[in-house]
Formats: C-alpha cells, sequence, structure tokens
C-alpha cells in the first residue's frame, strides 16, 4: 500500500483508528503504519506505548449544559460504549450478576446509591420486579435518568434523585437491601456513609458494595496518583482490609468478599471492543469534534483502569454484608 493510500485511509476514520490503538496498548502512529503495512516491529506488531496520550483540553463552552463531570459529549459517549441508561460496562447482565446474593424478590425494599442514569436499575426491575430508589451523587446524571427511565423497560418503577453522600441522612431501617457500585471511592467520609448504610438497613437487611481498592498497605503507586490527577472529581481508595475492618466494626456480617478486577477487566474490554466492531460501519469521523475527543478521553481513562487492574496495583472488589437483627428482645 503507498503512502497516499495509507494516509487516505487514515483520514477517513482517524479516530477509530487512534482508539484502536491506544485502546490496545500500542503507539497510534506505529499502529498506523502496521496496519498499512509499514514500519512492522520484529515480531510483527507495533510498538506497545505505555504512556497514554495527552489529550486535547475541552473548551469551558462545551461542558454546558450540564457540569464539568457530566457534559452532554461524555453522557453521549458513555451509551454509545455500555449502553442506554448506563455509565458503565457490563449491561444489564452484570447489573443482575452484581445482586445475586440478595435473593431479591417483589416483596423487598431496594436503595441503590450509584444509580446513574437508571440502566442498571431498569434491569433488576426487569429481573426482579422490585421496585427501586435511586439516589445518584452527580446532579446531571439524576436529571437525564427522568428523561432516560421512561424509554427503559423496567424503568416504570425506578426513581432517581441526587444526593450529596457526604451528608445525606434517610430514615433508619427503611431498606431490605442497599446497593453501591464503584461509587464509595470517591466519597470522602466512607466512615460515615457505611455507619449510615448500616442505619438505613432493617434488621436481616444486605448490602452489596462493589468498589476500586488498594492492593497494598504502602499507598498508591505513582501510576495510580496519576490515575487519580486525571479523575474530574477527588479519589481516595482504601485498601480490601479497611473495608472489612470498617463492615466488621459496624457489627455486619460479611459472607462474600471476593476480588472480581478479571471479570472486570473483560467485561470493560468486551464493551470497547463492541464498539470498535461498530465503529468499522460508522465513521467517526463524522461526528462532532467534542464527541470525538471525548471518546478518546473515556478511552484514555478506561484503559488506565484496565492497565492498574492488570498490573495489581488496584482490584474491583465486591463485599456482600447481611445487618444481623436485634435480639435484644428475645
Amino acid at each position: 500500500m503507498s503512502v497516499a493510500t495509507m494516509n487516505s485511509n487514515l483520514s477517513a476514520s482517524p479516530w477509530r483508528l487512534r482508539l484502536e490503538a491506544w485502546w490496545n496498548g500500542y503507539d497510534a502512529e506505529e499502529y498506523s503504519m502496521w496496519r498499512a503495512g509499514r514500519g512492522a516491529a520484529n515480531d510483527g506488531s507495533p510498538a506497545l506505548s505505555f504512556d497514554l496520550p495527552t489529550l486535547p483540553s475541552l473548551d469551558a463552552d462545551d461542558l454546558t449544559p450540564q457540569d464539568s463531570v457530566w457534559p452532554t459529549a461524555r453522557v453521549e459517549v458513555a451509551e454509545r460504549l455500555f449502553g442506554a441508561g448506563y455509565t458503565v460496562p457490563g449491561g444489564a447482565a452484570e447489573a443482575i450478576e452484581l445482586v445475586n446474593p440478595l435473593g431479591l424478590t417483589s416483596a423487598h425494599s431496594f436503595l441503590d446509591l450509584s444509580a446513574g442514569m437508571g440502566g442498571p436499575s431498569a434491569a433488576l426491575v426487569e429481573r426482579y420486579g422490585i421496585w427501586v430508589t435511586g439516589y445518584e451523587p452527580n446532579e446531571a446524571l439524576a436529571s437525564l435518568a427522568k428523561a432516560r427511565l421512561p424509554s427503559l423497560q423496567g424503568g416504570d418503577q425506578v426513581s432517581v434523585r441526587q444526593y450529596d453522600p457526604e451528608t445525606v441522612t434517610l430514615r433508619s431501617k427503611s431498606f431490605d437491601a442497599v446497593l453501591s457500585r464503584e461509587s464509595m471511592h470517591r466519597v470522602e467520609n466512607k466512615s460515615r456513609m457505611l455507619t449510615h448504610v448500616h442505619s438505613i438497613l432493617k434488621d436481616w437487611g444486605q448490602f452489596v458494595m462493589t468498589d476500586y481498592v488498594l492492593t497494598s498497605d504502602d499507598g498508591p503507586s505513582d501510576d495510580v496518583r496519576r490515575w487519580f490527577e486525571t479523575q474530574p472529581t477527588p479519589v481516595e481508595l482504601w485498601t480490601k482490609d479497611a473495608y472489612e475492618t470498617a463492615l466488621s466494626d459496624l457489627g455486619f456480617d460479611i459472607r462474600i468478599m471476593e476480588d472480581r478486577s478479571a471479570a472486570h477487566v473483560e467485561l470493560i474490554r468486551r464493551d470497547f471492543a463492541r464498539f470498535l466492531k461498530e465503529a468499522n460501519r460508522d465513521d467517526l469521523a463524522s461526528q462532532p469534534i467534542i464527541v470525538a475527543e471525548t471518546l478518546m478521553q473515556e478511552t484514555e481513562d478506561w484503559a488506565r483502569r484496565v492497565a492498574l487492574l492488570t498490573s495489581g496495583e488496584i482490584a474491583l472488589c465486591r463485599f456482600f454484608a447481611i445487618k444481623p437483627g436485634d435480639n435484644s428482645d428475645g
């Protein structure tokens, strides 16, 4: 293939190739040459790139009308990657799998403290027939949930409202089950939040939490700190042992404490692979520049997470705990 032909092919869909290169950990320029049959490394593959590219900053005007964390372009990208109403990978199957230990029935009152735009909660309604009370820290996502839920199967049994996890106060002993999915690492006062979860659970209530954790008591590595610096809101990771101690001290009976890093990485890769396959038919070059740039930013973030999970510097853990009943009257 001639250089002119290669350049023509690249210009036709540059964002897809850059996305594919960076997602697979390759230097974007060498990857493009390799795809064109030129400049392959000795083993026939392009050189791996261990430094993710610095992406262009978004103009402040492009961050409206929502907010700086979830602007319109990021919401659009997330839903294209993960599905309508979703901001995390795995889809309905993963949402159902995570709460499987709860043994939910339509009689259970259920609180989702990481509701997002309501997609995962709607999936639980479809599977179990429950009613979901959803709380979402981000005001933009909570607002968008009201627009998304009517179009989602099960959405008519989900309500989502915005809350501040640092100050939220809900009625004690009001829920049979509580879910917190990959959100606790953004809560500054984790001890208070966990104490409040214990308070709002009924006797014999159940709590499922998934979160990113540090795997070393020595604190975050340099790579983990660099990931922190790229996040739009502050991040603080506990270790798995720290969560275990906190839950036990509150009186929870911990039934499951497992590392789901491998499954999480597989789901991330699956969803991005599906997107890349579809991108072959949907020319990203025709997308507004803000959407393309946001796609690169989302790819960078999830690629960093995959790298940190794969290296073992962080892990994704699931905790399942039960609040024992009060037997003081027995």
